[in-house]
Order: structure tokens, then C-alpha cells, then sequence
């Protein structure tokens, strides 16, 4: 059924005033009252237009999924509040994002959904690239494609124009959310990128190897 945040008694689903603003939903909703008793059930969460979820009733039980935004959210007023959704992850309470999902819009609702700086966009990105990330991971050695490095170098092999997409993917609030194939983000793995991009910023540009100086008839000056 779909309500509105007006609405508070069960028997006015739909109703706006005196009108019915959907008739349809109306029916069907009046319709379940007189079959089975009616539990309602109302989550709410105020964190602004980017927040991601649904309610879905299974097995006579409410299913409601969430952001992690807005699990933050559920828990404000507690200090431990931006901990929550990671720990439920270390705990398994929340299974790690397959990245290399075999269902492309599945894969994506998830990035957008539990996945920090994962947007409309940039999933639908990764769930485009995904026949090319699965081919790399499997064409890669479980040796390497098990290592930060490796990880890195086969996203980076698909996204050639942009590092964007795995620093989103290796950013601190993402640590235990996803897993690449075998190898799940853990703070670990956040240590070694972090070692790893100070790497590669600290590495000089190439500079040609100097040329060994000759003996014969002629010296030369080898080149430093």
C-alpha cells in the first residue's frame, strides 16, 4: 500500500479531505481490512531527498530496508550512531555488496543504496562496466586479484578516464560494506590503499637511465 506521512488512521489510506485521492489503492486497502487483522506500520526518517529504502510485507512479516544514511539517522542520538551500519557488516548482519553481481540492476540499486558516493550515476556506470570488470577479475591471478593492488589495477584497467570510481569504492565509511569477487574491503585493505596512493604521489616523474660512459678513442661524458 502506499500512504502518506498525513495520513494516521488506517481507514483513511488514500483519502485527502473528503476525496479519494486513489481510488484504486483505496479499494485494496479497504479490501485487506475486511480479510485479515491490519497491523500499520510507520518508519520515518528526515534525511533529505537522497535517502534510499522500501517497505515490502513477506510472509506476514514488514521488511524494511534502509540507506546507511539512514540507519545513522534511526540511531542520532547515540554516539556510536556512524559505527552502526559498518558493524552490522563486521557482524554479518548486512552481507557485503558483491561488486561483480551477476544481476546489473541489482548490483547497482545495492552500490546506490549501501555504498557512500555511489549515486544514481555512478552506479549505473559500474553496473555497465560489469561484463568487463568480471572478465578482468577472472582473467587476473588469485594471488593478485586477492591484494589492494590488484583490486585497484583491474577497476582502474576498465575506468581508464577516471580514478574516481575506486576511491569512492575505498573510502573510509565503506570499510566492510563490499566485497570485489574473494576480496572484501576491510580496514586492512583501507591502510594499504592509503600506502598506496602515497606511493604513487610521491614517485618521481620518469626520467630517462643514464647512459654508462664508453672507453675507446673517444670519451664521453655519461649523462646523470
Amino acid at each position: 500500500m502506499v500512504d502518506n506521512f498525513e495520513s494516521t488512521d488506517v481507514t483513511r489510506l488514500c483519502v485527502k479531505g473528503d476525496s479519494v485521492i486513489n481510488s484504486t489503492l483505496r479499494n485494496e486497502a479497504m479490501g485487506a481490512l475486511n480479510v485479515w487483522p491490519v497491523h500499520l506500520v510507520r518508519v520515518g526518517f528526515s534525511v533529505g531527498h537522497k535517502a534510499v529504502g522500501s517497505v515490502t510485507v513477506k510472509n506476514d512479516e514488514v521488511h524494511v530496508v534502509i540507506s546507511a544514511p539512514m540507519v545513522e539517522t534511526a540511531f542520532g542520538d547515540m554516539p556510536w550512531s556512524k559505527e552502526v551500519a559498518r558493524r552490522m557488516c563486521h557482524a554479518g548482519i548486512v552481507p557485503q555488496v558483491q561488486l561483480l553481481g551477476e544481476n546489473a540492476a541489482d548490483t547497482a540499486a545495492r552500490l546506490k543504496r549501501h555504498v557512500r558516493g555511489f549515486g544514481e550515476a555512478l552506479s549505473g556506470q559500474w553496473a555497465a562496466a560489469l561484463p568487463r570488470l568480471r572478465a578482468k577479475y577472472k582473467g587476473t591471478s588469485e594471488a593478485t586479484r586477492s591484494t589492494v593492488a590488484g583490486v585497484v589495477g583491474i577497476i582502474d584497467s576498465v575506468f581508464t578516464k577516471t580514478k574516481h570510481v575506486r576511491n569512492a569504492l575505498f573510502k573510509p565509511d565503506n570499510v566492510a560494506v563490499w566485497k570485489f569477487g574473494e576480496f572484501v574491503f576491510t580496514a586492512e585493505a583501507l591502510m594499504a590503499f592509503a600506502a598506496l596512493k602515497k606511493r604513487g604521489a610521491s614517485r618521481p616523474p620518469s626520467q630517462p637511465k643514464p647512459k654508462k660512459a664508453r672507453t675507446g678513442h673517444r670519451s664521453e661524458t655519461a649523462e646523470t
